[in-house]
């Protein structure tokens, strides 16, 4: 059996949900009220792909203070995916994006060639506050920076709408460049990759 160890890190500003994604993706209880991560906070799971490959995840949620700027940077080396999270209630989580990037790029080995785009909060629709156009911006300059487009999703950490959806795709991102370097993932991956 193959097994495929990736390290994602969950990242964005103070309050957009990072922590309460990485709960409700492991099947916690969403906390009521807001307490902000020191430093990182660190989880893994186990998911079967097929007969004979799994998949363990080492999520690492990342603290948004600026404070925790330091202790955050060592976090990023190893990393595989990172997952951007914005707060569609929150303007600047959406504008404060690209700091974010630039963080994980600066701060990662080389491996870190995977970047997912998260718009959370869709329960609060009716309080949107991010603009698309800036949006649809940055997408296209991360798009170009990386050489392939950036997969942007939105999703409910409360509800938990588009969760699973999230780290499915977050799989098949992986699995897809996994596969390109290793034969024998590939052909494990193909009932997975159709």
């Amino acid at each position: 059996m193959a097994k495929l160890v990736w390290k994602i890190v969950i990242i964005g500003d103070p309050a957009v949900g990072k922590t309460s994604i990485r709960r409700k993706y492991l099947g916690e209880t969403t906390l009521k009220e807001y307490i902000y991560t020191i430093g990182a906070d660190f989880a893994t799971k186990r998911i079967k792909l097929t007969n004979n490959l799994t998949v363990q995840y080492q999520i690492f949620d990342l603290a948004g203070q600026q404070k925790f700027d330091k202790v955050r940077s060592s976090f990023y080396s190893g990393a595989q995916a990172a997952i951007l999270v914005y707060d569609i209630t929150n303007a600047n989580s959406l504008v404060n994006l690209p700091k974010w990037v630039r963080e994980a790029k600066q701060n990662n080995d080389g491996s870190l060639e995977t970047f997912v785009v998260v718009g959370n909060k869709i329960d609060l629709r009716d309080q949107k506050k991010t603009n698309d156009a800036i949006l649809k911006k940055f997408l296209k300059d991360l798009s170009r920076t990386m050489g392939h487009e950036i997969l942007h999703i939105f999703t409910s950490a409360l509800t938990g709408e588009n969760i699973e959806l999230l780290f499915k795709k977050v799989t098949e991102i992986l699995l897809t460049k996994a596969s390109k370097n290793n034969p024998q993932i590939e052909r494990l991956a193909k009932p997975i990759l159709k």
